[in-house]
């Protein structure tokens, strides 16, 4: 099946999901420059500025796809669930729910994840499954790899490890395969949590010391950070 997007990509690039389909118009082009800087404003940590220049691009283009999908990012990150499932449900609807491309697999499993952040698994398994058969049926294995990730997220909710691990060992199979560090390295991190949450901190640290490296090669501070403090929790005094 083909959606016109070329899923192939020379073997000096990094994999990772394509580009939002080009702007409508001018207007719409306009729009997504505010949005983009409202996420900017936002990983300053600057909310509510983020939230003004938001309304800005939501009146300019509130119809265009990469708005939609970074005031979905922007509320998910704070924790505003009700807002964030409106900008996914706009954002589906916009790529057309009924499509395959990668959009429309992407589309799916933001959806999943704020329905599975509510608390709504059967609806969230529903879009993460809808998404794993998309992006499966195109041979994108980058969002495959996305998907199986985040579906693990169910099963790791309800105790059921073996299940999630399964899950995540696909995901980190395949990211490796297709070169894919970023993603290899959540796996990597995820694993991490399941192996402590399984009273094995010493797997956890073998995970966590794979996701470290990446992060260092990679260079988002933030994970390195966080994953240094993981590890060096470990080998506090009250680690299990």
């Amino acid at each position: 099946m083909s959606d016109g997007l070329d899923m192939k990509r020379r073997p000096h690039e990094a994999p990772c999901d394509p580009p939002d389909p080009p702007a409508a118009n001018g207007e719409a082009a306009a729009a997504r420059a505010v949005a983009e800087r409202a996420a900017a404003l936002a990983g300053e940590g600057k909310v509510e500025e983020a939230r003004s220049e938001f309304a800005h691009a939501l009146e300019q283009g509130g119809a265009d796809v990469r708005v939609l999908f970074l005031c979905f990012q922007f509320h998910i990150r704070i924790g505003e669930y009700d807002a964030a499932e409106a900008f996914a449900r706009r954002r589906l609807a916009a790529v057309g729910e009924d499509t395959a491309t990668p959009h429309t697999a992407r589309a799916y499993t933001n959806l999943g994840l704020v329905l599975h952040f509510r608390g709504n698994d059967a609806e969230a398994r529903a879009a993460f499954e809808r998404a794993i058969d998309i992006d499966t049926r195109l041979g994108f294995e980058y969002g495959l790899a996305r998907d199986l990730g985040n579906l693990s997220l169910i099963p790791e909710k309800l105790g059921d490890f073996d299940q999630a691990e399964s899950l995540l060992t696909k995901a980190l199979e395949i990211a490796q395969r297709i070169g894919a560090e970023d993603l290899a390295a959540t796996k990597y991190t995820n694993l991490g949590d399941i192996a402590l949450a399984r009273g094995q901190p010493e797997v956890a640290r073998h995970h966590w010391a794979h996701a470290l490296a990446i992060f260092q090669r990679l260079g988002p501070r933030k994970h390195f950070d966080e994953y240094a403090a993981k590890l060096a929790a470990l080998d506090s005094p009250s680690s299990p």
